[in-house]
């Protein structure tokens, strides 16, 4: 049995939002969050893109889902047919340099993957 002499009392807890072990994450999410905020920006129009990188061989298909697939179908129409698909963060501008150069001999069909343009 203890005796209420030896008994000494915990020290008093500090309130939780003093603590530092919830502070810290806390002003690293809020950090976080700021950033985001700053950084942001908002999708461009889809018409606006269009003005801005369709050109005049831009064609459009429709997808699966309904979305509007922008491609181009360049080169020699009766040459070998090379299809170029690019890569993440990119588009089917990527390929121009390339399609100048092997138009002359072969037809040439690039696309923009969706969620591209």
């Amino acid at each position: 049995m203890i005796d209420d002499d030896e008994y000494e009392p915990l020290p008093p807890r500090r309130p939780l939002f003093r603590r530092k072990r919830v502070l810290i994450p806390l002003a690293v999410l809020l950090v976080i969050a700021a950033i985001f905020l700053a950084l942001r920006t908002p999708d461009t129009d889809r018409d606006a893109m269009i003005a801005k990188y369709g050109g005049p061989d831009a064609s459009f298909a429709a997808g699966p889902a309904g979305q509007r697939i922008h491609y181009r179908d360049q080169g020699r129409r009766d040459g070998r047919t090379i299809v170029l698909l690019h890569g993440s963060n990119s588009s089917l501008q990527t390929w121009e340099p390339l399609v100048k150069r092997l138009g002359s001999d072969y037809r040439i069909v690039t696309l923009d993957l969706p969620g591209m343009a």
